[in-house]
């Protein structure tokens, strides 16, 4: 069928019907379900559309077309319960009558007692969806609807029954008494009845059940507002959060304008995950935006879509914090020896964040970047700017400190393990781990300079930012479980 034809039929276009012949347009059909035009204006209820086309020629092909279902243009006035339509085509039907060959029926008594592939009659239809006015007004119009029964046996009477629809039973009952006769129609009519009275318990719940598939309803609508908002928050903050990365830019030199930390692994890792949540978000969004025009149905459909969404965005926000405040808060931790020389850990192999770019050699140590790796002796001034996590100031890093303190102050600075080396015994453990290089390979988690650092000082490894940061639940499961995977 033309779009515009099914679109003026449901809308109820009268000029669209001028513009067109209808002698030929109006045998179009959908192509699934085969309705005709009258089928579609008579669904919408477009009373003004169907007497019009039922003015031409074409109309008495029309009221006995059936679409795939077997159902008249009548069977769907009835199941729909529009009188005024009804009766418009049955009076139609009348003026139509004398004109026997041109059309194929011979009575209106033929055109209501049409069937459907159920072998259910308008009158049929009509009373299975309470529709009494429409049921009157059929059974008014041929009283011989009353005796024909469908496939399964069932009269109008035993529908109604059947139905609950008491008004309609009390009618037929009243009005019609002989639709009781034959032993048939008595059997069906008190098997109808008995399977009514033992559902009557659950047809009292049928308000209660109604009210709260309504809040269901709105419940559900309520989340995927929530969903909408969620989103709206994380694609806001994270999009900032672009801009505004730790540690902000350089204001000099010839990389003005770049990331302070842009070559540090956790900065990396913030902007890979500060990305995911923006783009997260983002699709939620427009997931949202997209179904808007569709019914709740169908946006109901992607409600757990957008829940996985905004979970990996959520998730991916939070690893982006983790990550800044990482690369805010991190220190690189080393061994002062003397003579203006710091031994330190550093990665073992250059990891994937990070340019293989190989820097001069000091002048003063003669340490060289990204050629010298593990256990480094190296100047002051090269510890301060070409460790994992440069930093612009030196401090010293406390041991023997209360919980209390320690979780005052940030991470990486002090410990609350006790110093059980003398100086002069933990720069001979440093200088021998230098000259050995022995000190397995390097692990941000597990094996890092602050590892090192406590392990020259108590013959301990352990790294107080690694506790803090394992000690987020989410985080400390994630990393366990990335662990386990590996490892299997």
């Amino acid at each position: 069928m033309d779009p515009e034809l099914y679109e003026a039929a449901a809308s109820g276009d009268l000029n669209f019907l001028k513009r067109i012949d209808l002698n030929l347009d109006v045998f179009q059909v959908t192509k699934h379900q085969q309705n005709s035009v009258l089928h579609i204006a008579v669904n919408f209820k477009q009373l003004g559309f169907c007497r019009e086309i039922l003015t031409s020629s074409s109309s008495s092909v029309l009221l006995i077309k059936s679409n795939s279902k077997g159902e008249s243009a009548l069977h769907v006035a009835a199941k729909i319960g529009c009188l005024e339509i009804a009766k418009l085509l049955v009076d139609c039907t009348k003026e139509l009558r004398e004109d026997v060959e041109s059309w194929g029926v011979n009575s209106v008594r033929e055109l209501l007692r049409m069937v459907n592939l159920e072998k259910d009659t308008a009158l049929n239809v009509a009373v299975r969806n309470g529709h009494f006015a429409v049921a009157k007004y059929l059974i008014e119009a041929d009283q011989g609807l009353l005796d024909l029964v469908n496939d399964a046996n069932a009269s109008p009477l035993c529908l109604a029954i059947e139905g609950g629809f008491s008004t309609i039973a009390s009618f037929i009952l009243e009005m019609f008494p002989k639709s009781l006769d034959g032993e048939i129609n008595i059997k069906t009519a008190l098997h109808s009845a008995v399977i009514h009275s033992q559902h009557g318990k659950e047809e009292e719940t049928d308000i209660p059940t109604a009210t709260h598939e309504a809040s269901d309803e709105a419940e559900k609508s309520s989340r995927l507002e929530i969903h909408l908002l969620i989103a709206m928050l994380i694609a806001t903050v994270t999009f900032q959060a672009a801009f505004t990365v730790p540690g902000g830019y350089k204001q000099d030199g010839p990389a003005e304008g770049t990331a302070q930390f842009v070559q540090k692994a956790a900065f990396r890792a913030f902007v890979i995950f500060n990305t995911i949540a923006f783009i997260f978000s983002i699709a939620t969004v427009y997931i949202q935006f997209a179904t808007s025009k569709f019914s709740y149905c169908l946006r109901s459909r992607y409600a757990s879509l957008a829940e996985v969404m905004i979970f990996i965005a959520v998730l991916g926000m939070l690893l982006a914090f983790a990550s800044g405040m990482y690369v805010e808060l991190a220190n690189s931790i080393g061994i002062y020896v003397g003579e203006d020389r710091v031994i330190h850990f550093i990665p073992t192999e250059i990891n994937g964040f990070s340019k293989p770019e190989q820097k001069q050699p000091c002048e003063n140590c003669k340490y060289q970047h990204n050629v010298h790796r593990g256990v480094v002796k190296t100047c002051l001034n090269c510890f301060l700017s070409d460790s994992v996590f440069s930093s612009n100031s030196l401090c010293l890093y406390e041991y023997e400190e209360s919980s209390f303190v320690k979780m005052l102050k940030i991470s990486g600075t002090c410990s609350t393990s006790k110093c059980l080396r003398p100086p002069e015994e933990v720069v001979q453990v440093a200088n021998n781990l230098y000259e050995k290089k022995d000190f397995d390979s390097y692990g941000l988690i597990g094996n890092n300079c602050e590892h090192f650092a406590t392990y020259c000082k108590t013959g301990t490894r352990c790294s107080a930012q690694v506790d803090g940061f394992m000690s987020v639940p989410i985080i400390g499961s994630l990393v366990n479980k990335m662990k386990n995977k590996l490892s299997s």
